[in-house]
């Protein structure tokens, strides 16, 4: 039983950037959806659909706030993030 990829096999993958995101970036491969802050592109996660990724970094957007918040506001703020960014995969 083999482990892994064999030496010097790498995986192709792009990078999504953009200023919604804040301080994080989505590395796609071809199996999964890994985000991760761009100063030290450590994964923080494996997920297999586009809107799984963007609702953890948008709870990560929040939470990097240290605000306090009542629950209408959170949810408020939280949807209003999630929509400007589902916004851009519906066009």
């Amino acid at each position: 039983m083999s482990r892994g990829r064999a030496k010097g096999q790498t995986k192709n993958c792009v990078y999504i950037e953009d200023a919604l995101l804040g301080n994080y970036k989505i590395q796609v491969d071809e199996s999964c959806y890994i985000p991760m802050k761009k100063e030290d592109n450590k994964a923080l996660g494996y997920y297999t659909h586009l809107h799984s990724v963007i609702k953890f970094i948008v709870k990560q957007n929040l939470v990097s706030q240290e605000a306090t918040f009542t629950l209408n506001e959170y949810i408020e703020q939280y949807k209003e993030i999630f929509n400007e960014l589902t916004q851009k995969l519906d066009a």
